[in-house]
């Protein structure tokens, strides 16, 4: 259990870390782009927006993970 919390752990930081490196291109073309259709800046919006759900998510399953890796060790160190 603990190590499957460790790689579930490692897998929740990757791909937080993608989201930022996402988030900020997306910031960078939005940047470069200047003024565009409404459209676009909409949609550039939403899937920002929803990087940022994603990432908080990601950023909430960790920390439970952290509490539950504390609750496992303190546990483990009880029993022995």
């Amino acid at each position: 259990l603990y190590e499957y919390g460790e790689k579930l752990s490692d897998r929740i930081r990757q791909a937080t870390e993608l989201n930022k490196v996402e988030i900020h291109r997306l910031q960078l073309e939005l940047a470069a782009l200047g003024d565009v259709g409404p459209e676009a800046l909409e949609a550039a919006r939403e899937t920002l927006e929803a990087a940022e759900r994603q990432s908080s998510e990601y950023g909430e399953q960790k920390e439970e993970l952290s509490r539950r890796k504390r609750d496992l060790e303190q546990l483990y160190q009880w029993q022995t």
